[in-house]
C-alpha cells in the first residue's frame, strides 16, 4: 500500500540526518534547520545504547561523528549523551550532543515534524531495536507520523509483527544480495509503503520491475537539481537530500 494511503501531503523532498550539508547530521540543530528551511519531514537512523536506550546515531563506531571512540554499543546512554556530537562539523556547533529517540519524539511534535525513522542495529540486534522503539512508543502519549525504514529483513518483519499499522520501507543500495526481481517481491511480501534506494538504480531494471507494485519508490542521497529531476522523473515519490537541494539556507529566526 502506497504512501499516499497513509500520509496526505507527503514531501518530494526529505532531509537526510536532518539539514546534514548544514548542521552536524542526527543532532536536534541539523533536525530544527531542517524544520526552520520548510521541511515537513527528516530522515534519521535508531540504534541501542549499551543499556537498550534507542538513540540517533549513524555509525556503528563513535570516532566520524563525535569525540567518542571505539563502538557505541559498548556504552551507556548516560555517557553517551556526555559526548559532544558537533565539534566535529565546526565550532558553531560544539555542545550538540546525541539525541536520544524520546527528545526527537517530543522535538517532532513540538515543531509538526514527521520522522522517517531508519532502523540501524547495532550487530545481532536487530529485533531488540524494533521491541525498544515499539516500547517507547507504545509508552508515550502521543507520537509524530513515522515511517520506518530498514536494510534488515529481521527488523523490518517484527515491525510488520507489532507495527502493522506503521508504514514501513526496505532500503537497498545495490543488487549484491537480491536481484531486482527479488527486491520487488521482497518489498510487496514485507508489506512495505516504500522501497528506499541509491540514487544510481533509477538507470536499473528495477525501476521497470516496480511500476505497478503497490509501493512508492524514494532515492538517497540526492543533492543536485538535476539528479532530483532524473529520480522525479523515473517515478520517484520522494528523494532524501543532505542539502534539500537549497544553496544557502536560512540559519536563524527572522
Amino acid at each position: 500500500m502506497a504512501l499516499k494511503f497513509h500520509f496526505t501531503d507527503f514531501p518530494t523532498i526529505i532531509a537526510h540526518r536532518g539539514l546534514s550539508a548544514f548542521a552536524p547530521e542526527n543532532t536536534m540543530a541539523s533536525f530544527r534547520l531542517a524544520a526552520l528551511n520548510g521541511f515537513r519531514w527528516f530522515e534519521t537512523d535508531v540504534r541501542l545504547s549499551a543499556d537498550g536506550i534507542p538513540m540517533l546515531f549513524h555509525d556503528a563506531e563513535l570516532e566520524r561523528t563525535s569525540n567518542g571512540q571505539g563502538l557505541f554499543v559498548d556504552y551507556s546512554a548516560a555517557h553517551l549523551k556526555t559526548l559532544d556530537a558537533g565539534g566535529w562539523f565546526s565550532q558553531d556547533f560544539i555542545g550538540e550532543t546525541i539525541p536520544t529517540l524520546d527528545e526527537v519524539l517530543d522535538l517532532c511534535l513540538e515543531l509538526r515534524l514527521g520522522i522517517n525513522l531508519e532502523i540501524k542495529p547495532n550487530v545481532d540486534q536487530d529485533q531488540a531495536t524494533v521491541e525498544a522503539v515499539h516500547q517507547l512508543l507504545q509508552s508515550r502519549h502521543a507520537n509524530p507520523e513515522i515511517l520506518f525504514s530498514s536494510y534488515s529483513v529481521a527488523a523490518l518483519t517484527l515491525c510488520q509483527q507489532l507495527r502493522p499499522r506503521t508504514p514501513r520501507a526496505l532500503v537497498v543500495d545495490n543488487f549484491e544480495l537480491n536481484t531486482a526481481d527479488e527486491i520487488v517481491a521482497l518489498t510487496e511480501r514485507l508489506g512495505c509503503t516504500s522501497l528506499h534506494i541509491n540514487q544510481q538504480l533509477i538507470y536499473t531494471d528495477l525501476i521497470r520491475l516496480a511500476y505497478y507494485a503497490p509501493f512508492d519508490i524514494m532515492c538517497f542521497t540526492v543533492n543536485k537539481k538535476i539528479t532530483a529531476e532524473r529520480c522525479w522523473g523515473a517515478g520517484c515519490a520522494s528523494i532524501f537530500s543532505d542539502t534539500g537541494l537549497l544553496e544557502a539556507p536560512t540559519l536563524k529566526q527572522p
